[in-house]
């Protein structure tokens, strides 16, 4: 293929009866990673709108530096919790077949590269509404005890403010036998904070900046950690809650 461009459209597939289709979702990335396997490929380069993988998106926050290496781990981990620049598949097609992908932007030389054995020490902050999160307000102790039930018999996590609970969802949540009504909250983000080596939450002092954003946006924030969302509530919600007026 040396000295010929190539010209393809991202997320293209085909059905069990072999008839061309789309993947049911775009990621362009993925069929490049792909297309990579498929040609013995060592490394693909995905341009974006973006200088390279940043600390925090940089579309909601002013300052934000760039991520240089990020190894296949901690790219995955990234991806499941929403990071839109990669996608899970994708990660571990790479991480299988010894595929470096760089991530970079037309008009920069800043970029980042997700491989193997990379040290990366760095802090990374995601901002998403992967999750769906609804409210049910209650008006005594006992219905709230009774809610609460009802959200532990069907695994989803929540916590109180006042006289609601807000609880997170998958999208797709089969709630035809649950017991409450409930008001869509969909002004609730998830944030996301890693750290490469242990995956913890960043200090209350390092979300000055996206603090800033959602208040100026009147937005409301649910704040989780990797691991155990309960705990992380019960420690830290009553900070980095922000009412709205």
């Amino acid at each position: 293929m040396k000295g010929k461009l190539y010209f393809i459209q991202g997320f293209i597939a085909s059905s069990q009866e072999g008839n061309t289709t789309t993947m049911g979702f775009e990621s362009s990335n993925l069929t490049a990673t792909i297309l990579a396997k498929t040609f013995n490929i060592n490394q693909i380069e995905i341009v974006t709108d973006v200088e390279g993988i940043r600390d925090v998106d940089p579309k909601m926050i002013l300052f934000s530096k760039p991520i240089k290496n990020i190894d296949y781990n901690f790219a995955y981990s990234l991806a499941e919790s929403g990071l839109n620049l990669l996608f899970k598949d994708m990660i571990l097609i790479a991480e299988t077949n010894d595929i470096k992908i760089k991530i970079t932007n037309l008009e920069s030389k800043v970029y980042t590269y997700i491989y193997k054995d990379i040290i990366c020490n760095e802090k990374m902050l995601v901002l998403n509404t992967n999750k769906l999160f609804g409210c049910i307000v209650f008006d005594s102790l006992s219905q709230k005890i009774n809610i609460q039930k009802e959200l532990t018999k069907y695994n989803l996590e929540y916590f109180s403010i006042n006289e609601s609970i807000l609880f997170s969802y998958t999208k797709g949540f089969n709630f035809k036998n649950f017991n409450f009504d409930y008001e869509k909250a969909n002004d609730l983000f998830e944030i996301s904070v890693f750290n490469v080596n242990s995956n913890q939450i960043l200090k209350i002092s390092d979300l000055v900046e996206i603090k800033k954003f959602l208040i100026q946006n009147n937005k409301t924030v649910f704040v989780v950690s990797t691991s155990d969302i309960n705990s992380t509530i019960n420690n830290i919600y009553g900070e980095l809650i922000i009412e709205q007026s």
